[in-house]
This record gives C-alpha cells, structure tokens and sequence, in this order.
C-alpha cells in the first residue's frame, strides 16, 4: 500500500519507538461455528507467554498444532501495540475522519489491520480445515470471501474462543447465490437480505451456514488450519482487534484469497 513506509517511520519518530524484527508467532447443527472445547470455555485475559502456553494446552491434544504452515511467517509492526500504532498515525495525519477496516489474506493466513487505507498492523492466522475457495454451504469447513461487516462483538464470556467478532455471512450475495442454486428459499432469502440492509446478524440456521467469526484461541505461525470456517488468531492478537473493531456496517471486513 502506497505510504506504509513513510507511515511506519512517522509512527516511530512520533513514539520514540524502535523494532527489532517482524514477529514470528505473531457450532450446533446449522452454524458453521467452530469446535466445541467446552473445558476451555473459562478463558480469561492473559499476558502473551500465558497466552501462548494456554492455546498449547488447548490444541495439541486434538493434533492441531503442527511445524508445517502455508502461510507467511513476518508480519508489518507485530512487535508494537495496535493502540500506539493508531495513536501514531492520528498524531502524524490528523485526519477529519477514521475510517477502520480488517483485510484478511487466504492464502498468505495473514489479517492486516488498516485506517484510512493505510495498513497498520499484520497478524497471521489460521482458517477453516478445507481453507481453499469461498464457502458455499453449512459444513464445508471453508472460510467465506467477500465483502462484509462485523454483525456483533462477542467478549469474555460471550463465545467459547477467548474473544470474536462476528461477521455477517452469509452475505447479500452468499443469499443470491443461495435462491439461485436452491440452498435457501425466498423467505430466507428475504430475511437475509433485509438484516444485512439494515446492518444486522442475518440468518445463521440455514444450509448455507453461518456464524463465522474473526476469534482467538490460537492461529498463525505454528498452527495449521483447525477452524470450521472461521479464521482464529492467538488470544493476545484478539484482544488488540477486539478493541480496534467496531460494530455495523461501517465495520468492514474484507476476505479474499
């Protein structure tokens, strides 16, 4: 993205701020929502060695964590607080308005944090198991792509994956696509439609599926694919995004291969 060095330097000068290197380890029937893990729902915020040593106890009995990862392995400004980034660039640009958005790269497993089109923060991250093409249906283990919004955000307490932003897929074109082939019928259609008209959770009960969620307990670097189309991220990484994000329309999220 045009800009992103002369930002990261600004960035630094305006905090005194020095980086050493990029870092390296950063449901139900119908809903698409990810394992179960109900003995690990009692996750609380921790710092990030706690964090990561709690996601080792959590998925390497389940064979999830693995040396091989497709995905890459250095991400932008890993090593310096989302918040300063932001606090940052506001100081240097003082912009009239804050537009916050999440990019999310498929095949590179990397989620890339922008305001006002400049890319602040990368994080990896790992996707549902079958994580190639765009989701089509209730239990496909895919990952959807397209444009969309955060419908809600869930915290401690709210989801069994530490923190999540919930999405809104399926989307206006998921349900075209969805009448189209037969998935869903005109009445889910229209209900579909009219939640994401009105910036609301749309329809997760259908064969198209749902709740797909940006969520922590574990992702990126050191991690393979475990999720049932969501993309997760460790924990401490949740937190920064969790406090970044916003809900509505306003919220995008765009995912892309």
């Amino acid at each position: 993205m045009v800009g992103n060095n002369r930002f990261f330097v600004s960035t630094l000068l305006a905090l005194g701020l020095s980086v050493t290197g990029a870092g390296l380890l950063c449901s139900s029937a119908a809903p698409d929502n990810d394992l179960g893990l109900e003995a690990f729902t009692e996750n609380t915020t921790q710092n990030a060695n706690q964090d990561k040593k709690k996601v080792h106890l959590v998925f390497e009995p389940m064979d999830v964590l693995k040396e091989s990862y497709e995905g890459r392995t250095e991400f932008l400004n890993y090593e310096v607080p989302l918040q300063d980034l932001v606090d940052g660039f506001i100081t240097a640009n003082n912009p009239e308005k804050i537009e916050k958005r999440i990019i999310i790269s498929k095949s590179e497993r990397v989620l890339g944090v922008y305001i006002n089109n400049e890319l602040l923060k990368e994080y990896g991250i790992s996707l549902g198991t079958d994580p190639v093409g765009d989701k089509i249906r209730q239990g496909d283990r895919r990952t959807p792509e397209g444009e969309f919004y955060v419908s809600a955000k869930l915290g401690l307490g709210q989801t069994k994956f530490h923190k999540a932003l919930l999405i809104n897929y399926p989307n206006i074109e998921d349900a075209e696509r969805g009448l189209e082939t037969g998935l869903i019928n005109q009445s889910q259609y229209n209900s579909i439609v009219r939640a994401n008209n009105n910036c609301e959770r749309p329809l997760h009960n259908t064969t198209l599926g749902g709740l797909i969620e940006i969520h922590g307990m574990g992702g990126g670097p050191g991690h393979s694919d475990w999720t049932h189309g969501c993309a997760a991220i460790r924990n401490s990484d949740m937190d920064e995004i969790y406090d970044f994000s916003r809900e509505g329309c306003e919220a995008r999220v765009t995912i892309h291969h």
